[in-house]
């Protein structure tokens, strides 16, 4: 369904062949935040997953992608090792369910006061259709 929808937006999305545990990439994301450098790295984590089909879940994997985005490998290894960054995601993670994040992708429109969420890949039109919503009632 991804190919699908993405191909007129000319993206192109590898077929999906396992869901990688994206513990491993969201910790080398940390450390690469902490490098100055996590633009670059979240893009080509993004392509390996969803372009490559590459499993982010596997340490080597992440390393290959963390050495294209510049990151300096031994300090990623030096965090990945002694877990210095699992304060930050269970922090973010508590955030996420305070406020009511269950799934990504999550988006939560908003419009005076009032707000709708919209979990998951959808279709465009529910976004359309939420946003019409939205302007109906503060109407």
């Amino acid at each position: 369904m991804l190919a699908q929808r993405g191909r007129p937006l000319g993206l192109t999305f590898a077929p999906r062949r396992r869901l990688s545990n994206s513990r491993l990439a969201l910790l080398a994301g940390e450390e690469a935040r902490d490098q100055g450098g996590f633009a670059p790295f979240h893009e080509a984590m993004f392509a390996a997953y969803f372009r490559d089909g590459k499993d982010i879940g596997d340490e080597k994997v992440v390393l290959e992608v963390a050495a294209a985005a510049g990151l300096d490998l031994a300090a990623l290894g030096a965090s990945l090792a002694d877990g210095r960054h699992l304060p930050r995601l269970a922090a973010v993670r508590e955030r996420a369910r305070a406020v009511g994040l269950t799934a990504v992708p999550t988006f939560i429109l908003a419009r005076l006061g009032r707000q709708e969420k919209i979990v998951g890949a959808i279709e465009l039109d529910a976004f359309r259709d939420t946003l019409a919503r939205l302007a109906r009632s503060a109407g």
